[in-house]
């Protein structure tokens, strides 16, 4: 029997059983403890964490798994944790050791979806932006270099910056590969607006933001302008590549890297763990610098002109300032982003899409509402 001052200290964590003769113990602490059963589901495309089969706590057999953090990202690779107990005892003697370790992977957990969510409004951002000009086509040679056609005429007597996005989806059909349109060449962009909406959900988890430049490696995708072509292979127009990521810094010391444009190489995850994005991702680094001085490089380069037209960045900043605002009416609906964050997974996976289409159909209508009144002219 756990005395008082104990209690206070070592809530039951809820116990899922791995088999089917294991029954669960009820919990007698509800206001300390963590998901119920079911709520920390493994994601599609995570790879079971190791697993011995044993208890934490005495080493015998267990089938008995703590499901405050089953299931959630690992601090290392792309596995997930799983803390195995013979019996509710063990897990009450081990919660000591346990507690910080399964606070981690809540905390990691809540990381991943921030980010998720946070290149998912920065695709909608980019899409209701787009302003490439019309694409004539776009020639495949190999499996990851594409030549983008542009058709000039049609693209030189547009009235607004503005253009469809379907200009690319009419022509690319695969998903990944329309985010990768989405985000070419945004890097910069995406950590001077979204950076900070980003670190703002995460406060009180982060020790330190930095900003840090990349030479990129083991592109699986490469986007280029269409210039001439030598030997039926495209010449591509495009400088040597920097690209720009954020690392963060958690409180406990761990480091992740959040890359929200990835995707133009044909990277998909937005946050990996530092070391591991650094072994897949990372010829060199570049540049370190402190967080907001991608934001203070792009202010200042406007004023200057040394950033390609003033008024796209006047654009940039409206429909940035245009998906807050969209986000606010959706909360005003009745709608939480924490209370977003904070569901069980398959609940999570369903509503962040709803929660995405919803304000994508908002920005589209604030689209179409600015080019019926004459905004955004190129002349």
């Amino acid at each position: 029997m756990l005395d008082s001052a104990t209690r206070l200290h070592a809530p039951i964590i809820r116990l899922t059983s791995s088999s089917p003769e294991a029954t669960t113990p009820a919990p007698t602490n509800h206001s300390s403890q963590p998901p119920k059963p079911g709520e920390g589901g493994i994601s599609s495309d995570s790879l079971p964490a190791q697993d011995t089969g044993r208890c934490r706590n005495c080493d015998k057999i267990a089938h008995l798994i703590c499901n405050g953090c089953k299931g959630l990202p690992a601090a290392r690779g792309r596995s997930t944790t799983i803390t195995r107990y013979c019996t509710p005892s063990c897990q009450k003697a081990h919660w000591t050791t346990h507690k910080e370790a399964c606070k981690a992977a809540k905390t990691r957990r809540f990381l991943f979806r921030v980010a998720n969510l946070t290149k998912g409004l920065f695709y909608i951002h980019q899409e209701v932006t787009f302003m490439w000009g019309y694409i004539k086509k776009i020639e495949c040679h190999g499996p990851i270099i594409r030549a983008v056609h542009l058709d000039e005429e049609k693209s030189d007597e547009r009235k607004t910056l503005l253009v469809p996005f379907s200009t690319v989806t009419d022509l690319v059909h695969d998903k990944k590969e329309q985010e990768a349109f989405l985000c070419h060449l945004g890097c910069n962009e995406a950590v001077a607006k979204f950076g900070p909406l980003l670190t703002g959900r995460l406060k009180g988890t982060l020790l330190s933001i930095e900003e840090i430049t990349v030479i990129p490696k083991n592109l699986n995708l490469e986007i280029g302008l269409w210039q001439k072509e030598i030997n039926n292979l495209p010449v591509l127009r495009k400088d040597e590549i920097h690209h720009t990521i954020l690392r963060l810094t958690l409180t406990n010391q761990e480091q992740y890297a959040v890359d929200l444009t990835g995707a133009q190489y044909g990277h998909h995850e937005e946050c990996l763990p530092w070391q591991d994005y650094v072994s897949a991702r990372v010829e060199r680094i570049i540049e370190v610098q402190p967080f907001g001085a991608t934001k203070a490089w792009l202010a200042e380069a406007v004023l200057k002109q040394h950033y390609p037209h003033s008024l796209v960045q006047s654009l940039m900043i409206s429909f940035f300032d245009e998906l807050g605002l969209c986000v606010k009416f959706w909360e005003a609906q009745g709608g939480s982003v924490e209370a977003l964050l904070a569901l069980p997974e398959e609940q999570w996976l369903a509503k962040r899409v709803a929660f995405l289409e919803a304000i994508k159909t908002m920005m589209k209508f604030s689209r179409e509402d600015s080019i019926r009144h004459g905004s955004w002219c190129r002349k």
